[in-house]
């Protein structure tokens, strides 16, 4: 709120400055608050050096410098402000321009926060930050990726997922031009971030692939990183739009203080495969394993490794252009289940089909049929709009929604669990749940996936390759490579660059929870004693004036004790 004033005053300041009614009372006022305003925002111990937020104070205290050159402190707020941009550079955004926030609408706002940066230092004759104009018009080129034709953003974390109309990105600020991207570009037009754990795929599912309708775009997640802004249990999670319509993917934006918030951010709030009951908050690691391409498919290789042992992996193949293999598997049984919600749009009609669902939008007449294999029995449970447990819902708006979700559980023993996803065109019908897998180990399997149409196309893992070709037909072989090494030392730099600023600035520590649990328990205490002392106090009075007093010396010590407690030990937790 402090930094959006700092804005105002800005701009009141450029309006009122040249009026005919200029008042030198008001003029006071306004210069008195942008200075009491930035040597708020530049105190160290209200620093937010984590996250955007302190992106945004210095950005305030820039604005306040260039706008209010004349006032004392703006050589001092420029100065803080560059110092303090130097540091959150080092973690905010990695190599690859992606702001690390953990969510795509962050990452929006991030890029254009580093935009203002660029122009601001300008604006203060401040030189250019080693690397930021590269990074900003990598998180441009990063977004472009990210925005569906429709405009949306893939809902992950604190993201609302509804149309918008497309616009530049975050182009608010000129670009360096022919910056290499810092991504794997794979042959099938896939993009893949190691560093900051997303992967993109934007292609055609029709010769008519020019238009809205005619392209898919697939978003695989696995980005984590501790410390950072707006931190969710979401790694693995896999989200799919195409043909007009955001067909599976995550709940989305949860607003704060409504009642939900901590399921929808936590792994129910995701499809990723998590324990039973796991916690948003489980000490873990989640990394790409391997990856590879031709022009028709492509495997992404994910796992999340809990610090306890356990290790879920989720691999993706985009088979064709209308079908998804995604293949979710633990590295030893498990004495407790693993479950993944798979949510869809609200707008589908969901119905039934063997052992799986067809989601149909009519507005368009295509279809999505999900096909689920596993390797026992496991529970299709369906949840709409469901609080406990959470499941069914979705953020396209300021609220939430219900939509159809199918949650899948894998009962203690079990080894793996595959969803097959294919997209139908209107007309076609989906064919017999028919997908047979023979699963030997997590890099050792293969599949046979039946299509509408079209003969049954056979897809097999063995170690470090690939195969998928039409069964009886000579198979495509395809390399899996390994991520750059230079990607896990990145994340040791950046954790680095965190903890050294956070060790500079301390996290102010607000503690509203234990302030308020604490007003209610002195409240209380309060009420009881002064029921207390008024009995005493009929009682002594009878008998004597000394005890009285004693009683008064006994609750003033009761209460100093209680205040120092509270200030010296309760409240610095």
């Amino acid at each position: 709120a402090i930094v959006a004033r700092v804005g105002v005053l800005m701009r009141f300041w450029r309006l009122y400055r040249h009026r005919a009614d200029f008042d030198a009372d008001v003029a006071h006022a306004v210069l008195e608050q942008v200075a009491r305003s930035a040597a708020f925002l530049g105190k160290a111990s209200h620093f937010n050096a984590a996250t955007n937020h302190g992106v945004m104070q210095n950005i305030a205290l820039l604005q306040a410098a260039a706008a209010f050159p004349a006032l004392p402190d703006a050589p001092l707020w420029r100065d803080t402000a560059d110092a303090r941009l130097r540091q959150q550079m080092a973690f905010y955004a990695n190599a690859e321009g992606v702001v690390l926030e953990h969510s795509p609408a962050y990452h929006r706002f991030g890029t254009a926060l580093m935009g203002m940066a660029i122009e601001l230092r300008a604006w203060n004759g401040l030189p250019p930050l080693d690397g930021l104009a590269q990074t900003y018009a990598r998180g441009v080129a990063f977004l472009e990726r990210l925005q569906r034709p429709d405009g949306s953003l893939p809902r992950i974390g604190d993201t609302i997922g509804g149309a918008a109309p497309v616009d530049a990105g975050a182009r608010q600020n000129p670009v360096v031009e022919d910056v290499a991207e810092a991504s794997l570009a794979l042959p099938d037009a896939t993009r893949v971030y190691p560093g900051a754990g997303y992967a993109i795929t934007r292609r055609p599912v029709s010769p008519s692939g020019a238009t809205e309708l005619g392209v898919s775009h697939a978003t695989l997640y696995w980005s984590r990183f501790v410390g950072h802004g707006h931190d969710v249990a979401a790694e693995g999670s896999f989200l799919l739009w195409a043909a007009g319509t955001d067909w599976v993917g995550n709940t989305g934006y949860w607003p704060y203080g409504l009642p939900g918030r901590a399921a929808a951010t936590g792994w129910r709030g995701s499809n990723a495969p998590h324990l039973g009951n796991e916690a948003a908050a489980s000490a873990r690691a989640s990394a790409l394993l391997g990856y590879g391409a031709d022009t028709r498919s492509h495997l992404l290789d994910v796992a999340r490794t809990l610090a306890a042992g356990p290790r879920l992996r989720r691999q993706v193949v985009q088979i064709d252009a209308t079908t998804w293999l995604v293949l979710d598997s633990v590295s030893a049984p498990l004495a407790v289940p693993v479950d993944r919600l798979w949510t869809l749009a609200p707008q589908l009609v969901v119905e039934a089909a063997g052992n799986g669902l067809v989601a149909q939008d009519r507005a368009t007449g295509w279809r999505l049929h999900l096909e689920f294999l596993g390797d026992s029995p496991f529970t299709v449970r369906r949840l709409r709009g469901s609080v406990e447990p959470f499941g069914g819902w979705v953020t396209n708006g300021p609220q939430p929604e219900p939509s159809e979700a199918a949650e899948i559980r894998q009962e203690p023993g079990s080894r793996w669990a595959a969803a097959v996803l294919t997209l139908l065109p209107p007309g076609a019908e989906p064919g017999a749940s028919g997908s047979v897998m023979r699963y030997t180990a997590e890099d050792d399997w293969s599949i046979s996936v039946g299509s509408v149409g079209k003969p049954a196309i056979g897809v097999t893992r063995r170690r470090a390759e690939l195969t998928v070709g039409a069964d009886g037909a000579t198979a495509q072989a395809i390399g899996l490579l390994t991520p750059p090494a230079d990607s896990i030392q990145e994340h040791a730099t950046i954790r680095r660059a965190l903890a050294a600023t956070l060790g500079e600035f301390p996290h102010f520590k607000p503690l509203v929870f234990y302030r308020l649990r604490l007003s209610y328990a002195v409240g209380v205490a309060a009420l009881a004693w002064l029921g207390a002392w008024l009995c005493a106090w009929l009682w002594v009075r009878r008998r004597a004036g000394r005890s009285a007093s004693l009683l008064g010396a006994l609750g003033l010590l009761f209460w100093v004790t209680t205040a120092a407690w509270i200030h010296a030990v309760y409240l610095v937790v």
